[in-house]
């Protein structure tokens, strides 16, 4: 898919991918800004790998089901 939208040329190196819930707006939108600074300040690792942030997002992953 990225190689579709972004073109050979312009593939990044590498991907990252975090397992997490983002957090959302009023609205139901995904917060960008939120997502975006918790990337920049290196908050997403500790989080993906930390025992306490895998279990809230099992349970809030749990909740969704349908």
């Amino acid at each position: 898919m990225l190689e579709r939208r972004l073109g050979a040329e312009h593939l990044p190196d590498r991907t990252e991918l975090y397992p997490r819930h983002p957090r959302r707006m009023k609205d139901g939108r995904i917060d960008d800004a939120w997502c975006r600074a918790q990337y920049l300040t290196g908050a997403l690792h500790p989080k993906s790998t930390g025992p306490m942030f895998q279990a809230l997002t099992a349970l809030r992953g749990a909740g969704r089901t349908k």
